[in-house]
C-alpha cells in the first residue's frame, strides 16, 4: 500500500498497520460519521479507543459547533458594538410542531442511511410528544392500542397480567438505552439500529396520523421504502 501511494522510504518505517487504523478512525469522524458506526467499522466493543483515536478531531468539532453559535449570536447582535438581547432570537414554538420537525429529520436521516441511533431518538421524541397529544385529546394512540392487543394474549399465555409499565418499558427499551449512561464511561450497547428506528419511526407516524395531519411527501418516501424492503410488495 505504500508503495501504491508513492510514500518515501523515510517515512515506511513509521507507518504500520496500526497507523492505517488510527487514520480512518480519524477519516470516519471527520465525516461526521456516528460513533456507533465507526465502533462497528472498527470491531470494537467499547468507544474508548476511537475516542482516544479521534480526540483531536473530535474536538475540531466542538470547536466548529462553538464558532458557528458565536457566529449566529452575531447576526443577532446587528454586528459588533450592539448588545445582544436573548430576547430577539426566541420564538415560540408548541410541541406538536416541534415533534412534527423531529420526526420529518427521523425520516430523513432514516431513509438517506446516515444516522440510525439519530434516527431512533428523533422519532422517539416525536412517538412520545404526538402521543402525549392524542391523549390529552381523548384518543387513543399507537402503544396504547398495541398494549391493549399484546395484554389479552399475554394473559391467556402467562396467566397474568402484563403490567403497563413493563410493557412500556419494553417497547422503548433501546431509546432510552442509547439516552443515558448508567455504569461506566465504557459501557456498550448491544443491538439492531436500524431495526428499531424502522418501528419508531412507524409508531410516530401512526401517531401523526391519528392526530389527523396529513401525511408528508417524506412520508410517502418511508411508506414506499416500507413497502419494498419489509412488507415485499
Amino acid at each position: 500500500m505504500v508503495n501504491w501511494i508513492g510514500l518515501l522510504d523515510k517515512g515506511v518505517a513509521q507507518v504500520s498497520g496500526h497507523s492505517i487504523r488510527v487514520g480512518a478512525t480519524q477519516d470516519l469522524l471527520a465525516l461526521n460519521t456516528d460513533l456507533a458506526s465507526v465502533m462497528q467499522a472498527g470491531r470494537w466493543k467499547t468507544n474508548r479507543m476511537p475516542i482516544r483515536y479521534g480526540e483531536h478531531v473530535l474536538a475540531a468539532w466542538v470547536g466548529m459547533a462553538r464558532a458557528a453559535e458565536v457566529r449566529s449570536r452575531d447576526k443577532s447582535w446587528g454586528g459588533h458594538g450592539r448588545k445582544w438581547c436573548p430576547v430577539l432570537s426566541e420564538q415560540t414554538y408548541t410541541r406538536v410542531s416541534l415533534a412534527v420537525e423531529q420526526l420529518d429529520l427521523a425520516l430523513m436521516l432514516f431513509l438517506d442511511m446516515r444516522s440510525y441511533v439519530s434516527a431512533l431518538t428523533l422519532a422517539g421524541a416525536a412517538e412520545e410528544i404526538l402521543g402525549r397529544a392524542l391523549v390529552i385529546a381523548g384518543k387513543g394512540n399507537t402503544l396504547r392500542q398495541k398494549y391493549e392487543s399484546m395484554a389479552t394474549f399475554h394473559e391467556a399465555l402467562h396467566r397474568a397480567p402484563l403490567k403497563w409499565a413493563d410493557f412500556v418499558d419494553g417497547e422503548n427499551r433501546a431509546r432510552n438505552a442509547v439516552k443515558h449512561l448508567r455504569l461506566a464511561i465504557d459501557e456498550t450497547l448491544t443491538v439492531d439500529l436500524e431495526h428499531t428506528a424502522l418501528w419508531m419511526i412507524v409508531r410516530a407516524c401512526d401517531n401523526f396520523e391519528r392526530i389527523g395531519m396529513a401525511r408528508t411527501e417524506r412520508m410517502f418516501q418511508f411508506d414506499e421504502w416500507f413497502h419494498v424492503n419489509v412488507a415485499g410488495i
